[in-house]
């Protein structure tokens, strides 16, 4: 008699699921900030949250800024060349210094009216990072800016290429803020009040631009040096009348 094979007939066994070969590393206990910034930003709200290593992870994100900002403002310099290097390379980061700066006592305001727990410490260790990230953006859009300066861009096109630059770099600090407020406001129990967050951002886009405004040129003139020009009209104005020009050819 035939035996009766236990297996059903066309039925395979189950094969082991391949291993995935693209696992993401895990983060060392004893990564540096910037890095926590860009892969692990909930392990800095935590140490936010609790009020810990405040004073030295701000001077790690204020060196950073500097830095990277500095990179940034030398690159775009190089259209003007000259003293415009040097100029612009002191201009960037003190445009995003000042600007946080500025704001700074108007977000913690807002934050203690609500009846959030929230230090003028912890306040300023949250723009600082989102300053370290915007300044890390600008730096690693240096090269692109650079090749433009020195090869085939306008003076009206690397302006507006500068705009956009800062605008994507600002947006993601932004977004930063927003997601740090908002984890903290949780943390400590609270509903997070985003109708005041919209106007401290809006408030602070507005300062950055008009601050940005105030420090020019960026850019400069080939032809001559200048390391600031009269306030005339604003710069929302400006980059309107730049932008229709250099469409409308």
């Amino acid at each position: 008699m035939d035996t009766v094979s236990t297996d059903t007939a066309g039925e395979r066994p189950a094969e082991p699921e391949p291993e995935d070969d693209f696992e993401e590393e895990p983060i060392p206990p004893n990564a540096t900030p910037g890095t926590l910034v860009l892969r692990a930003p909930e392990r800095l709200y935590a140490q936010i949250a609790e009020g810990k290593d405040l004073l030295p992870t701000i001077a790690y994100f204020a060196r950073w800024t500097l830095a990277f900002s500095v990179i940034y403002g030398l690159g775009l310099g190089f259209f003007a060349a000259g003293w415009q290097i040097p100029a612009a390379g002191l201009k960037v980061p003190t445009l995003i210094v000042l600007s946080l700066l500025i704001c700074l006592p108007a977000l913690f305001t807002f934050n203690v009216i609500l009846g959030s727990k929230l230090s003028f410490l912890q306040c300023t260790a949250v723009l600082s990072m989102a300053a370290y990230l915007t300044a890390t953006i600008l730096a690693s859009f240096a090269p692109i800016l650079l090749f433009f300066a020195i090869s085939a861009g306008g003076h009206d096109f690397i302006t507006l290429l500068n705009v956009a630059m800062c605008a994507i770099a600002g947006a993601f600090g932004v977004m930063w803020i927003w997601r740090a407020m908002t984890s903290l406001a949780e943390r400590s129990g609270r509903e997070p009040n985003l109708t005041i967050l919209r106007i401290w951002i809006l408030i602070y886009g507005f300062v950055g631009a008009q601050m940005s405004w105030i420090l020019r040129p960026f850019v400069g003139n080939p032809e001559s040096f200048a390391l600031f020009r009269k306030i005339q009209s604003n710069f929302f104005e400006a980059v309107w009348n730049m932008a229709k020009g250099f469409v409308g050819g």
